[in-house]
């Protein structure tokens, strides 16, 4: 259901629903960054920018739980990685979340993970200034929950 701002949001989905975001590489720091205090290796910016009209894709976890699925059931390759945000997250950016499951672009369209797909929405109704701010507030409060670089 549309927002005041426009933007689509599903008000079934908590605020502390963790939201899993699959990274395509990790080796690189389009994706991953070390913490220059802690050491950690921690998310960039960059895994929430996106030129996808639709918004940023990423998994409900509630979803996933109830078939069964943890967040190693969304890698597809040695490289990959995934990270955590809570949706509540998005919504203080001025984002939605909504459920997009069976996505009919996913090459492997009968994973069940698919059934756990969502959508972070209103990323295309951003100006460039305000997409590097959100990426960089949604960057902030996410976590890596599966890292093969550490």
């Amino acid at each position: 259901m549309p927002s005041d701002s426009g933007r689509l949001d599903d008000p079934s989905i908590p605020g502390e629903e963790a939201l899993y975001r699959r990274l395509a590489n990790a080796a690189s720091t389009d994706f991953v960054v070390t913490d220059p205090v802690t050491g950690v290796r921690i998310p960039s910016s960059g895994v929430f920018k996106t030129n996808d009209a639709d918004g940023i894709s990423v998994y409900l976890d509630s979803v996933l739980s109830s078939a069964g699925l943890q967040p190693a059931d969304l890698l597809r390759a040695p490289n990959n990685a995934v990270c955590s945000v809570r949706a509540e997250a998005a919504r203080t950016n001025g984002l939605g979340v909504v459920r997009d499951p069976w996505p009919s672009d996913a090459d492997d369209p009968t994973h069940p993970r698919h059934g756990a797909h969502a959508l972070i929405t209103g990323t295309s109704q951003l100006g460039p200034k305000a997409a590097r701010r959100v990426a960089r507030s949604l960057a902030s409060n996410s976590t890596m929950v599966l890292d093969p670089g550490t």
